[in-house]
């Protein structure tokens, strides 16, 4: 008995400690990489345009952005950090909300992976 709860206490030594290994690429992705919560189309407003926030607040706005959908697939781009979590593609009208991302892109090259239409997230914005 004694030599079977030895055994399968090794076998699941061995198993977890085989299944948290990382590869490097995967560890260098992770650590450089922020899930997408949200696509959005800008629309940039003239100066001294006003919106009602969901409090009833009357605040000036500069920018509404638009919920879209980007094709699924891997897209390499040039992002720039416009706010906490959202950057905007270089050259044009996107914008990415990330959740917890705190890399202050100006001009960097990335890799945007879209993965979903729903869920809470829908893909990745990978660093390079």
């Amino acid at each position: 008995m004694k030599n079977l709860i030895t055994t399968a206490l090794f076998a699941c030594i061995i198993v977890f400690g085989l299944t948290s290994l990382n590869r490097p690429h995967e560890t260098v992705m992770m650590a450089n990489s922020c899930d997408i919560s949200e696509i959005y189309e800008g629309i940039e407003l003239d100066p001294g345009t006003k919106v009602v926030t969901r409090f009833e607040n009357i605040e000036e706005a500069s920018l509404i952005l638009v919920p879209t959908r980007l094709d699924i697939g891997k897209y390499s781009v040039k992002v720039n950090r416009k706010a906490n979590n959202l950057y905007q593609i270089d050259n044009s009208e996107i914008y990415i909300q990330t959740s917890y991302c705190y890399d202050y892109a100006y001009y960097k090259d990335a890799v945007l992976f879209v993965d979903s239409y729903y869920g809470f997230t829908k893909g990745k914005l990978v660093f390079k």
